[in-house]
């Protein structure tokens, strides 16, 4: 690590780890303060950040489960035969298509036929980031 790169996750909780043990030795204010200033210019943290973290558990913690599936596989595999359709755009071209493609093959029923699945890209094509559209349209 060079000295101008920004210091990892992992590093940070190492030198918070040994910070921490002098920060609740020392016993007036004004040293804990230094600490704090010291901390914060190795660190790149801010002051309330670094009490938190001082205070608190500094191990981190997994996620206690992962998050589910916002859409159905109906969307995707609509959006999946959209992409295919269109010759397989990069991810921000196929985002704004999707809507007025989803409605015009759902009018002719070829996705999934139904029309349900239309309305479903259509409301929820700007909450979805375009990464998730590039996985969604080049499944294997």
């Amino acid at each position: 690590m060079a000295e101008t790169d920004p210091m990892t996750i992992d590093e940070r909780r190492k030198y918070l780890h040994k910070v921490r043990l002098r920060y609740w030795v020392v016993q007036t204010k004004k040293e804990r303060s230094r600490l704090l200033d010291e901390a914060q210019a190795i660190t790149g943290l801010h002051r309330k950040s670094l009490i938190r973290l001082l205070k608190g558990e500094l191990a981190r913690k997994r996620r206690p489960r992962q998050r589910g599936k916002t859409y159905g596989s109906e969307v995707d595999n609509a959006i999946y035969t959209i992409a295919r359709r269109l010759d397989y755009p990069c991810a921000e071209r196929l985002k704004p298509n999707l809507v007025w493609m989803a409605q015009a093959s759902a009018s002719a029923r070829r996705i999934g036929g139904k029309r349900g699945h239309a309305g479903k890209i259509g409301t929820h094509q700007y909450l979805q980031p375009a990464a998730a559209f590039a996985r969604l349209a080049t499944r294997s």
